[in-house]
């Protein structure tokens, strides 16, 4: 008798709670929301990706109160502040929580939680209202495959973890009224870079999409503009000189954008080789400070997946024998050399 594969299905409870809430609440007052239709559709949601995804086990990500990444850098998402955001959104994703096996670390993001489990198996200890106290990293992740279903492309740079580890998939659901089907992503090895053009018939534009390690290496150079990171570039006052706003001043990033990116990082055929490429327009860049910059840009963009002695994250760095850390229960970067004296 052949055994069934082992599917673990990870689900990032976010963006479904906001999607589905957006969806009933967005252009409507207060008394026409029915939270019974939001916990109906996410429910619905769910049991489709159960079943159309073949996993034989689920586990729903929800992001902390507290982010880890606003001690690294405080402006982080600073630029979604005012931001229109669903009345039910805290009670979706406590929906999300109890009924789908859910948990939520305070200090990570559901990105980051992601990636944890894609990697590892971890040994949870559990409190009120499934907030994580700890997570004990007992081993490799040991399913035959891993599915992260989300529609955000950051996690496209997590691919498989060595060569026994299980086989990730990325899997974005369908949006009808966006016109975008379903589609798995598997990134392999280093990754890869994709510059497309798109033909509107009225104008062309270059499109730059990718994943693995290479995507990373991308994002480091262009930042994440819904996040607020600028990556490779500042932000640089500027006039307007002529319309409407003639005279008024506002902010502009300067720096290495998509296709620059894609062409210093297009022959590139390994994360060492890339990463020196990244390094150097770090320095063009940035000069004297450049390592300060590398290091911020990175762990904001960097999908964090090991987490030791329960608490303490591990923490990007572009040199492979520092580990800096982030103590989840101090609030605070740990450095490699006082963390060995612990």
């Amino acid at each position: 008798m052949v055994s069934k594969k082992r599917k673990l299905l990870l689900i990032d409870g976010d963006m479904i709670a906001f999607s589905h809430c957006a969806a009933e609440e967005y252009g409507k007052e207060s008394e026409d929301i029915s939270f019974a239709k939001i916990q109906m559709s996410m429910d619905s949601k769910m049991k489709f990706l159960t079943e159309r995804l073949g996993a034989t086990d689920i586990i729903t990500f929800i992001s902390g109160d507290e982010n880890m990444r606003h001690v690294i850098f405080p402006e982080y998402k600073s630029n979604r502040d005012g931001v229109w955001r669903p009345e039910n959104l805290r009670n979706a994703k406590a929906h999300l929580l109890v009924a789908w096996n859910g948990m939520k670390v305070e200090g990570l993001e559901a990105d980051d939680l992601l990636a944890c489990f894609a990697r590892h198996k971890y040994e949870i200890e559990m409190g009120k209202r499934n907030v994580v106290k700890s997570l004990i990293d007992i081993g490799p992740c040991d399913y035959d495959e891993v599915i992260i279903a989300s529609l955000d492309k950051d996690l496209r740079q997590l691919s498989q973890f060595g060569t026994n580890g299980p086989v990730i998939k990325h899997y974005q659901w369908e949006r009808e009224s966006q016109g975008i089907g379903e589609k798995i992503v598997i990134p392999k090895d280093y990754g890869e870079l994709k510059c497309i053009i798109k033909d509107t018939g009225k104008t062309k534009k270059k499109e730059v999409k990718g994943d693995g390690p290479k995507f990373f290496l991308h994002q480091l150079l262009i930042g994440d503009s819904t996040d607020g990171v600028l990556g490779c570039g500042i932000r640089e006052l500027k006039v307007y000189k002529s319309g409407a706003k003639c005279g008024q001043e506002y902010y502009k990033r300067d720096g290495v954008g998509a296709v620059e990116s894609f062409e210093l990082l297009d022959k590139t055929t390994s994360y060492p080789e890339g990463l020196k490429k990244v390094i150097g327009a770090y320095i063009m860049r940035f000069g004297d400070a450049w390592e300060e910059e590398l290091l911020k840009n990175g762990r904001l963009v960097y999908m964090h997946h090991q987490i030791d002695e329960g608490r303490y994250v591990r923490l990007w760095h572009y040199k492979g024998g520092i580990i800096d850390r982030f103590d989840l229960k101090e609030k605070r970067v740990i450095p490699h050399a006082e963390y060995l004296q612990k």
